[in-house]
């Protein structure tokens, strides 16, 4: 049935008017996600759920939630861009997709029920906001982690990319709702309906507060402070944005009735996230680092936080996905020649687009923040003679960042679904190092 109601929504697009479709396509997926969840039983009004959303930070900070809640002794469900969850089971989210249609969700919060999980930690993307493809979910909690450019090419102004957030915080019957108050689009956010609202700061007035924080390369201590008490936290996690997370997921589980405590406690045990900031080490004296970041905004915090850990030089692997927000490309290629040592642009994930085009569209970037080509940039399609190249140009004390395809399982170009983990891509090169 699923795919039936895809292939008419398809059929409409190309048949009526953007603006007459933009209104019918929730109305389509929001019937459809109903169904789904009244065939199911309802799930999603069985289980507390907590909804987080945001351009950045979604899957980290939905683990560390879910991981103190774990340390809590609850019973813990987590869907998220790369893991799922489902009480002692752990598994790849092998989708390419965060929020996957509506009858896999509600058949994953069935499972969920039926395994007597007791909160549910749910990713939320602005496509399933906008589409209404989480109707039939009651969402008990919610958080922003933050709102940059992305995926203007599916809402096209950052005033409808905005719109499409702000409904997760609109929902009726919401306990919780925690913003981040760095943000730009805080005060909005801020105003929405819900019985208590918790704001995170690192650098104002908030209900949360970091401070002292000391970045190192294995991990990030930092002072919480919260109701005029400092707790000192050790995270696993590099990067002052995985505070900003971690403040948002104490948030949530503070709101929840969660001790400090236990908060501190289940912050401190989360080891490591799927192709987030993930440290490849087959034996090689440069470091290598895996991550998703595929954002202006992520890249400038991975950037930023490999060059303060990095004595060597930072090279970095850049591409970007086809039929995705064309805008970004220069802008990101820009960011890289800025904060790294040296490019290599490649192909990323084309989708139905020219590879070559794609990188095309990053070089102008490239070249604006000074990148200059055969000295501190060059252009490899082929993704795996990029990254080989990368490690056989890395010495002692350098770090290579691979970016944007993080914990996915496979590529498309052409249409065509082509194996591939970056993870493992990058230990068979380093072992051929050797």
């Amino acid at each position: 049935m699923n795919r039936a109601v895809r292939r008419l929504a398809k059929t409409l697009k190309s048949l009526l008017p953007q603006s007459l479709f933009d209104l019918i396509d929730p109305l389509g997926h929001g019937l459809e996600a109903y169904v789904a969840a009244a065939v199911n039983g309802f799930p999603g009004h069985k289980l507390r759920v907590i909804g987080i959303t945001g351009t950045n930070g979604k899957t980290s900070t939905a683990a560390m939630t879910a991981k103190i809640f774990e340390t809590a002794g609850y019973r813990v469900g987590l869907s998220t861009t790369a893991i799922y969850q489902i009480g002692d089971e752990h598994f790849a989210n092998d989708r390419n997709a965060t929020v996957t249609d509506p009858w896999s969700l509600q058949r994953l919060l069935k499972r969920m029920r039926g395994a007597k999980v007791e909160i549910v930690v749910l990713e939320v993307t602005s496509h399933a906001l906008a589409q209404n493809r989480i109707a039939g979910v009651r969402f008990e909690a919610a958080a922003l982690t933050n709102i940059t450019q992305d995926h203007l090419d599916y809402h096209r102004t950052m005033d409808r990319y905005i719109s499409a957030k702000a409904k997760l915080f609109q929902r009726s019957g919401l306990k919780v709702s925690v913003i981040n108050a760095d943000d730009a689009a805080y005060e909005e956010f801020s105003h929405f309906p819900a019985a208590r609202h918790i704001s995170y700061s690192l650098d104002r007035p908030a209900t949360l507060r970091a401070s002292d924080i000391v970045v190192a390369g294995d991990g990030t201590d930092f002072v919480l402070d919260y109701q005029s008490k400092q707790s000192k936290v050790k995270l696993q996690l590099p990067g002052r944005f995985n505070v900003a997370n971690a403040l948002a997921a104490a948030g949530l589980a503070l709101g929840l009735g969660v001790s400090i405590e236990r908060v501190v406690a289940g912050l401190q045990l989360l080891a490591a996230v799927p192709g987030r900031m993930e440290s490849i080490d087959a034996g090689q004296d440069f470091t290598v680092i895996v991550d998703y970041a595929h954002t202006p905004d992520a890249l400038e915090n991975l950037y930023t936080t490999l060059r303060s850990l990095t004595k060597g030089r930072l090279i970095v692997i850049l591409g970007a996905a086809g039929d995705r927000d064309r805008v970004k490309r220069p802008i990101m290629g820009k960011l890289a020649a800025k904060l790294a040592d040296y490019v290599i642009l490649t192909d990323e994930e084309a989708y139905s687009e020219d590879p070559i085009s794609i990188i095309e569209a990053i070089e102008p970037g490239v070249k604006a923040g000074g990148g200059v080509k055969g000295k501190s940039y060059e252009i490899i399609p082929d993704r795996r003679e990029a990254i080989a190249r990368a490690f056989k140009l890395a010495k002692s004390y350098d770090t290579v960042a691979l970016t944007g395809m993080g914990h996915q399982q496979y590529r498309v170009a052409a249409g065509v679904k082509s194996p591939w983990d970056e993870r493992e891509v990058a230990r068979e090169l380093l072992h051929a190092l050797n």
